[in-house]
């Protein structure tokens, strides 16, 4: 069996642009110390790298609104405009994971077709890197279907309320969180510093100011309201370099 597999190809629910997901973690045990042995999914646009997608704003294809995509600014040398990204607080390594299963897609080595053995009693992280919501619903029913459990997130809450029976809704301020919970949404709520949790949340068991309890494969607890925990989930921004972009970028929500 091959590392990875191709679950879906086609246009993107968020905009309508070209995109691929690719499962990954199969046969080798994910590296995350945070996660766990996860089985992860990539969310990418399929005919840019998410380097390049993320430099000229074409990731919201897979990304959407989310603010920590960053803000696009355009300059022209020598008569060729130049777009560059700055301030952006997602977490995810662009040119590490990403770009490495992204190109080894291109090469072919990712097959297309999977059966109930490849996630048969795994664990599915949804959205290694991009947001659920880019896919087609019953892409991720049907992989759920199998799957022994499962965690997620989207800062596409309110456009897909159909998201919440697996996913967290990913919010950055306490607003936020109310709005979500009223969309019917479990919550993961991202703060600056390890402040005490608000009511009905719980400090992420796999976080550094919760002792780092567990990992998320085996706490399984952000798998939206189909989990069995009900409680939501609060944890300080990390890694610690990207407090001050985090900052930022919430400044710019409340502009």
């Amino acid at each position: 069996m091959a590392n990875g597999v191709v679950l879906y190809r086609g246009a993107s629910m968020i905009d309508g642009a070209p995109i691929v997901v690719i499962a990954t973690g199969l046969e080798a045990d994910s590296r995350n110390a945070k996660t766990g042995n996860l089985i992860q999914t990539w969310i990418m646009r399929e005919d840019m790298n998410p380097v390049a997608a993320a430099n000229g704003g074409a990731d919201s294809s897979v990304c959407g609104d989310c603010k920590h995509r960053g803000v696009i600014s355009e300059a022209i040398y020598d008569g060729v405009v130049v777009r560059k990204n700055s301030e952006r607080s997602c977490y995810v390594q662009l040119g590490r994971a990403p770009l490495n299963i992204w190109r080894t897609y291109h090469k072919g080595r990712y097959p297309s077709e999977w059966d109930s053995e490849t996630f048969q009693g795994r664990i599915v992280r949804l959205g290694a890197y991009g947001d659920p919501a880019a896919v087609p619903f019953g892409i991720w029913e049907r992989v759920l279907r199998l799957a022994a459990g499962h965690t997620g997130y989207t800062h596409q809450w309110r456009r897909f309320p159909e998201l919440a029976q697996y996913v967290m809704a990913s919010c950055d301020t306490v607003e936020e969180r109310v709005h979500a919970k009223f969309l019917g949404y479990r919550t993961f709520r991202v703060q600056l510093k390890p402040d005490a949790p608000l009511s009905r949340e719980i400090a992420c068991p796999a976080s550094k100011e919760a002792g780092k309890k567990t990992v998320c494969a085996l706490c399984k607890a952000c798998g939206g309201n189909a989990a069995k925990a009900k409680a939501d989930i609060v944890i300080a921004v990390h890694p610690a370099g990207h407090v001050k972009a985090f900052t930022r970028a919430l400044e710019r929500l409340a502009a």
